[in-house]
């Protein structure tokens, strides 16, 4: 199957063939040639034709991206919670200065 010339080339067409002997008799009847010749071709397709797909190309690979480490950055802490019961009420918690 492959091209002799450059065997590193990958085929773009080939042949299927299936050979049989052809019936002898004349008319209709087992081991006519018409009955015969219709066999083969009923044969060879269901063995051959019917299991047969079209060519379709690989889906493209997506390019693999390196993955970063990042440092890790110290978060600052949380402002400290003020109990409800330090505060009068209105009267709202002060922002935390960082």
């Amino acid at each position: 199957m492959l091209y002799e010339a450059d065997p590193k080339r990958e085929p773009r067409s080939f042949t299927l063939t299936m050979a049989r002997k052809m019936g002898q008799k004349r008319g209709r009847e087992e081991g006519s040639f018409v009955r015969e010749t219709r066999n083969h071709i009923v044969d060879f397709y269901g063995d051959l034709v019917q299991n047969l797909k079209p060519w379709q190309a690989r889906a493209p690979r997506l390019r693999e991206v390196e993955v970063e480490e990042s440092e890790e950055v110290a978060q600052p802490d949380p402002p400290a919670f003020t109990a409800p019961e330090s505060r009068d009420p209105g009267e709202a918690a002060e922002p935390a200065v960082t």
